[in-house]
């Protein structure tokens, strides 16, 4: 997956890891220096995160814009960052990690699945309520509408998240 941002992303690729060696059991591949993961700057934070929830929504839509589905999209596996080079407003970027359970698709539902995951994640870890992936979000939507020049495609994805969370909501009264 990190052999197709390379060469599908021009924003992420020039911050991403480079696969150095690989067999069929090891991938060498080289250091990712001065960063954090998001889970360590959300946590270590006590004002306005708005700009974090910005380059939350901006990466997945990156991600997804080029057909990767990460499948475990949480603070901890998204990395915080300076900008080498000026491809946004901000001062930063947020770059995944830990592609272990990632997939290619462009599938509406999968994405929202990958959304789903980290709603939960964002949730379990840091906040009581959505406010903040509701800002990740619309900033997704919005890139991701502007990437594929497909609006129709942001909103089968919303509505795919709908029902994502009432099935999950679902299993987690099932369980009690």
């Amino acid at each position: 997956m990190i052999e197709r941002i390379h060469e599908k992303s021009k924003i992420l690729s020039p911050y991403m890891p480079r696969v150095v060696w690989s067999n069929s059991d090891t991938i060498l591949m080289t250091e990712v220096l001065d960063c954090e993961t998001v889970f360590d700057y959300i946590n270590a934070q006590s004002g306005d995160i708005s700009n974090i929830a910005n380059l939350i929504g901006e990466c997945v839509a990156e991600l997804h814009s080029i057909g990767i589905i990460h499948g475990d999209l949480t603070t901890s596996n998204l990395l915080l960052l300076s900008q080498k080079e000026k491809v946004s407003d901000n001062n930063h970027i947020i770059i995944p990690i830990d592609f272990g359970l990632s997939t290619g698709s462009e599938h509406p539902e999968e994405r929202a699945v990958d959304l789903y995951v980290l709603e939960r994640a964002l949730l379990s870890a840091h906040f009581s309520d959505s406010k903040f992936f509701d800002s990740v979000l619309e900033v997704y939507l919005e890139r991701l509408a502007t990437k594929t020049q497909d609006m129709s495609a942001a909103k089968k994805i919303v509505e795919k998240l709908k029902d994502v969370r009432l099935r999950g909501r679902k299993s987690d009264y099932a369980s009690i």
